[in-house]
């Protein structure tokens, strides 16, 4: 290496002021990367913060449908057991009515023999 002794005032000048607009070259240059990796961070920063508000919501939205299909479950079994209670009691019913029925057929043959019967009594007081 050479000594600096060597060289001029005016060199010295002209090496320094190279040396500095090197220097300020470097600078804006890793200035200019720092500010595109600062954007880049905020960029997925900010997309992280709307997927991580996305994965809120659909943790929410999940819940509420395991919430609604327990709902509509519980919900369907009920139905199911009064269906069931009202078939039972519709079956009661037809039973009942069939009964009814049979009750109504032996009044009728009764009235209709009591009338006969009041004809007959009728015709022999006369």
């Amino acid at each position: 290496m050479k000594s600096l002794g060597v060289y001029g005032t005016s060199s010295l000048c002209r090496i320094t002021a190279s040396l500095c607009a090197k220097a300020l070259l470097a600078s804006r240059a890793v200035a200019g990367s720092a500010r595109k990796d600062e954007h880049d961070f905020l960029s997925h920063s900010t997309e992280r913060a709307r997927l991580m508000e996305e994965i809120r919501i659909l943790k929410s939205e999940r819940e509420t449908s395991e919430n609604l299909r327990f709902t509509l479950k519980s919900e369907n079994e009920l139905l199911n057991g009064k269906v069931l209670e009202q078939e039972e009691i519709i079956s009661k019913m037809q039973e009942r009515i069939s009964l009814d029925e049979g009750v109504l057929e032996n009044l009728r043959g009764v009235v209709e023999r009591d009338a006969a019967k009041v004809t007959h009594l009728q015709t022999e007081v006369r």
